[in-house]
């Protein structure tokens, strides 16, 4: 039910629905077509959606490189990552997987209460802690892959 529900918004302005109409108005839905679907997977990842926030804020961050000022969480990740590239035993990283999937879920749910409480502070670290899990999670697989 939900998964229909999501798909309305998109449904109206769906290219395919404009197509015997004129090339104005074909253009125009394939636009507005092409910014739903990017609005649409924005509010579907939760780092994508949090960035979008905390710049409505005016508190930038982007993913490639942001600052982590928890030292002790930095040192974590450091020996994490160091760990996935050394390792070859499966079961060690599986067990670093189902570790790593807590973080994330733990991190999204403390995400998301900061943002309730408008903590777009804290939001900030937990986003920034959340980018750097899903660095993990993407090595992981990436390892547990090949």
């Amino acid at each position: 039910m939900i998964y229909w529900m999501s798909l309305l918004p998109r449904t109206p302005c769906h290219p395919d629905r404009w197509a015997k109409r004129g090339e104005r108005e074909r253009i125009l839905a394939e636009r507005l077509s092409s910014k739903v679907n990017e609005v649409y997977r924005t509010l579907q990842s939760p780092i994508q959606r949090a960035q979008y926030l905390l710049q409505e804020h005016g508190l930038d961050i982007q993913e490639q490189e942001p600052p982590l000022e928890d030292a002790e969480a930095l040192m974590g990740i450091m020996e994490t990552m160091e760990e996935i590239d050394t390792s070859d035993d499966v079961l060690r990283l599986e067990r670093l997987r189902v570790e790593n999937d807590a973080r994330i879920s733990s991190t999204i749910s403390e995400l998301e209460t900061a943002f309730e409480n408008k903590d777009f502070t804290g939001a900030k670290a937990h986003l920034i802690r959340l980018i750097y899990w899903e660095r993990i999670d993407r090595s992981l697989r990436k390892k547990l892959d090949s």
